[in-house]
């Protein structure tokens, strides 16, 4: 989804500007198109604050610590328009409007974890990601300063692609995003991959096929996440096996279904069929390299985990489980 279409709902509301106590008081904004046209209009950034600002721990450690030091406040507008997206279990602090476009943007920037502090241009797509850093304001301002050169480096890339094309825009595009998560790239920088699959049509630099591979693998994503939020561990075995099967060939697509179904077997406490399954996962030859040492690390703690368990005398059904949790609280 283009991230204009996804803030459409935007257009044309005038969301209650909030300058709540938390992220510092004075400054932020909840109002995300009122923060874009800002940004254009005086040559800024955004920097954006996805938070729990009741509950969220490392959230309100960042607000305390940083964002309501004079420090921070005294600068940190010479650069960017501040724009605080809230998800409060007290659902008072926020409006209705609010709500529903912190929804939608949660989905567009695929926010999994509080805080997460994205550096934006002011279209908002995303050059950094940040979260909580100790120090103080003066060493998040350099962690920012640091952060904004991502942006050269991103509009360097984009500049050469425009005046590029076939295979080599392609790779000057990939260059520009490929650092980017699958939910921003799809979510912010799908233009950018149209024009990638566009220009390597024979696939001739590995771009088409890593695109697609990504796509895929991020519904598959998705649908994995549906299912275990639904607690539907059996189905969600099911599903990831007939992904596998189906996208037989593409080793990004299938070691992502092989994940989550070992991640299902799991929860079912069927810790030798989960090994398994992440044995084939990591025997892809082009898989996600991101993917590589979460997955051998989780099949060395199972490895354990069965282990014990056999020198107990148990059987698999008394496993230990080692699903991540439902949802937490990031500091990074």
């Amino acid at each position: 989804m283009r991230i204009a279409q996804t803030l459409a709902l935007a257009t044309g509301v005038s969301l209650a500007l909030v300058t709540p106590a938390f992220a510092g008081g004075e400054g932020w904004t909840q109002d995300f198109a009122a923060a874009k046209a800002q940004a254009a209009q005086e040559g800024k950034d955004l920097l954006i604050d996805f938070t729990g600002s009741d509950w969220c721990g490392w959230c309100i450690k960042l607000d305390k610590e940083v964002f309501q030091k004079d420090a921070f406040k005294s600068v940190i507008h010479d650069d960017f328009v501040l724009v605080m997206l809230d998800y409060p279990r007290d659902q008072t602090l926020v409006t209705d409007e609010v709500r529903e476009q912190n929804e939608e943007l949660q989905k567009t920037y695929a926010v999994q974890g509080f805080p997460t502090i994205f550096l934006t241009d002011a279209e908002g797509r995303p050059y950094a990601q940040t979260g909580y850093q100790q120090g103080g304001p003066e060493a998040y301002l350099e962690h920012l300063g640091e952060l904004k050169t991502k942006k050269v480096e991103r509009d360097d890339a984009l500049a050469a692609a425009a005046s590029a094309s076939g295979v080599e825009k392609a790779k000057l595009l990939d260059e520009a995003i490929s650092s980017f998560s699958d939910g921003i790239v799809f979510g912010c920088y799908a233009d950018e991959v149209d024009a990638i699959i566009a220009n390597d049509p024979e696939d001739e630099a590995g771009l088409k096929s890593k695109y697609v591979g990504r796509k895929v693998a991020m519904e598959i994503e998705g649908k994995a996440n549906e299912l275990a939020g639904a607690g539907e561990w059996e189905k969600l075995v099911t599903a990831m096996e007939e992904q596998a099967t189906a996208h037989d060939g593409n080793d990004v697509a299938v070691q992502k279904a092989l994940y989550f179904m070992g991640f299902g077997l799991v929860r079912q406490q069927k810790l030798a069929e989960a090994i398994a399954a992440l044995e084939r996962a990591e025997s892809l030859e082009d898989g996600d390299p991101e993917l590589a040492a979460p997955i051998s690390r989780i099949i060395r703690q199972l490895e354990q985990a069965l282990e014990a368990q056999e020198a107990a005398g148990g059987d698999e059904h008394e496993g230990h489980d080692h699903g991540e949790g439902e949802g937490h609280d990031d500091g990074r």
